[in-house]
């Protein structure tokens, strides 16, 4: 869905790496985690306090930015989620690569599916 949505807004792919990154939940052992799986860099962006605290202790010259969100209650990906789930419009919420992405996957049903799991009892 990154890939997509960077391609349809005319970004020179040749300059991004997208690349997923399994979580490790041992937080002393995270930043080393993180570094063994990307290139090497030398600004992390994170608007997550907890990310920052575990930067800080374990790499205190590395560099943390919080990205700049707009309209962030509007934007947001649990929300996105939810109105997924719910059947109710989200599209507008996206851009239309990462709609026809969801699509072309299955994500509503996807997400009903998540919502209706014993992890997160849900009556949609």
């Amino acid at each position: 869905m990154i890939h997509q949505a960077i391609a349809e807004a005319g970004m020179d792919l040749s300059r991004c790496y997208v690349i997923p990154v399994a979580n490790d939940e041992n937080n002393a052992r995270w930043l080393a985690t993180l570094r063994s799986q990307v290139p090497p860099f030398d600004v992390l962006y994170s608007g997550n306090a907890f990310v920052e605290h575990l930067v800080r202790a374990q790499d205190p010259s590395l560099v943390v930015k919080s990205p700049k969100f707009s309209k962030k209650e509007e934007y947001n990906g649990t929300k996105i989620r939810d109105l997924m789930a719910s059947g109710k419009k989200w599209k507008h919420l996206v851009p239309p690569a990462v709609a026809k992405v969801v699509e072309n996957i299955g994500g509503r049903e996807r997400m009903r599916a998540l919502a209706r799991s014993d992890t997160r009892p849900q009556e949609w």
